[in-house]
């Protein structure tokens, strides 16, 4: 089982009139890198049901395994947000959506 330490780092892009990506991203901090936990979307107007259920998520992807495991580390948090774009882009794409 994994000692690791992470800092949690939230970065917000507006998409659009009325709606928003949240990214969370931890730095691991010995091994100094960046990777990208959780993204989630966002529309007006909120449910409050909705956004606890991502925090709720968030705690048990982090518990299940090692963030590091999940995902690559970048130097930079924008670096690990534009990697996980491309990654899951091509996913949605391989499955024909």
């Amino acid at each position: 089982m994994g000692a690791g330490l992470f800092r949690q780092i939230i970065v917000w892009r507006r998409l659009r009139l009325a709606s928003a990506v949240g990214y969370v991203c931890f730095e691991e901090l010995g091994a100094s890198g960046f990777c990208v936990q959780s993204c989630d979307y966002f529309y007006l107007p909120f449910d409050p049901v909705v956004v606890r259920q991502h925090d709720v998520q968030l705690l048990e992807l982090l518990v299940e395994e090692e963030p590091s495991h999940r995902s690559s580390l970048y130097l930079t948090p924008a670096m690990a947000i534009e990697r996980h774009d491309v990654n899951f882009r091509d996913a949605w794409n391989n499955v024909g959506l």
